[in-house]
């Protein structure tokens, strides 16, 4: 078996972590028995795989998977503005809604409305905007389920951002299943088509965790629509772009791995660009994205399942003050080891026993926090802090 180190992956980085995640799956996709540690190099922990293929070859079926994984199906140009003006209609609606609101709380407080009175005066003068927000709601639906089955099957392929109808995320999950309910069961699950695909979805959302109709997605989801950055567009854009050598600096830690102008997906912490971090106006700086590690993350969160707890969506490690926490570990551990690795519960802890963490292997457990700086919803990790 051979050991490949990844020296541009840094184990305290939330989203090296997760390209860390990500390359153990498509190993164990298209090499099965592959296995992932960390080892320190010059005060940086590195991820290192084992895996029974040379590491050329390896990172070809990679950046080819990367290609295929991005394409999406021909989603007719009108689809996508039926869906973007529905949100619109929809939105202004509800504005609408919340001035009739005001109105009728005036107009029942002239009157002196008490009671069953009062909620029968509100409900009969909301009742003509409630509908056709409703009405708007189900016509966004039946344009959101359009346009994802026009996109295809696909680990990024609700539409463009996860938050889509709950019909779509429940219906894209059921036919996942089946598709891998139906194959043969003697392979590891994440060597298959299947397989990988129904590891993934759990991780994006569920259909009974909502808010405003719509499904509500993991909390490592930083493009929501806000500033035009939308989670699974920009993957799309950036797996699309990826190549052979932007994969291999991945690996030996060249500056080639970097692309200026493309939008990454937020979960590195110096993609805060704000003005209290930078000499100059950080308008004014070219952006710089990591591209093999933003694609790569992307696909790590396969490993981080989110699931309803006490009618919120809670992933794998997210803790209860919007902090997420991680380890590192220093044995060769295969993927279904570290699936339930990351799931422990002792990780969550403020205070970890070191006799624990040495009896699992684990050198180090890292946690960064969920911070939005300019409170427009376009989140960032901050820079993590050992637990």
């Amino acid at each position: 078996m051979n050991t490949i180190r990844c020296k541009a992956l840094d184990g305290s980085s939330p989203l090296h972590f997760l390209a860390a995640l990500g390359l153990l799956r498509l190993a164990e996709h298209v090499v099965p028995g592959a296995t992932l540690g960390w080892s320190m190099a010059e005060g940086v922990w590195n991820p290192t795989l084992g895996l029974d293929e040379e590491q050329d070859i390896f990172i070809r079926k990679v950046v080819d998977w990367m290609k295929l994984a991005a394409s999406v199906g021909d989603a007719n140009p009108i689809l996508r503005r039926a869906v973007e003006k529905c949100k619109t209609d929809l939105k202004k609606l509800k504005e609408q809604f919340k001035q009739v609101r005001q109105q009728v709380r005036r107009e029942t407080s002239r009157r002196g409305l008490r009671g069953d009175e009062k909620q029968r005066f509100e409900n009969e003068y909301s009742k003509p905007i409630a509908e056709a927000i409703a009405a708007k709601a189900r016509e966004l639906e039946s344009a959101h389920l359009q346009l994802a089955a026009a996109y295809g099957d696909g680990i990024a392929h609700y539409g463009e951002v996860i938050g889509v109808a709950p019909s779509i995320v429940r219906s894209r999950g059921e036919s996942a299943a089946k598709a891998f309910l139906a194959t043969p069961m003697g392979v590891s699950p994440e060597a298959t088509a299947e397989g990988f695909l129904v590891s993934h979805l759990p991780a994006l959302a569920c259909d009974q965790v909502t808010d405003g109709g719509k499904a509500v997605p993991t909390r490592f989801s930083f493009g929501n629509g806000a500033g035009g950055q939308a989670l699974l567009k920009d993957w799309r854009n950036l797996a699309s772009r990826v190549t052979i050598e932007h994969m291999q600096a991945t690996f030996v830690g060249s500056d080639a791995r970097i692309i200026e102008e493309t939008t990454g997906l937020n979960w590195d912490p110096s993609a805060n660009r704000s003005y209290a971090l930078n000499w100059d106006n950080p308008e004014t700086i070219p952006k710089r994205t990591d591209v093999a590690a933003n694609a790569l993350a992307y696909v790590g969160l396969g490993l981080l399942t989110a699931m309803p707890v006490e009618g919120r969506l809670k992933a794998i490690g997210w803790g209860p003050e919007d902090e997420w926490t991680w380890p590192l570990w220093a044995p060769s551990l295969r993927v279904n080891v570290v699936r339930s690795l990351l799931a422990h519960a002792v990780l969550m802890r403020d205070r970890i026993a070191p006799g624990w963490m040495a009896a699992n292997g684990i050198m180090e457990v890292r946690r960064s926090q969920r911070i939005d700086p300019s409170g427009q919803g376009r989140p960032y990790f901050s820079p993590s802090m050992v637990v």
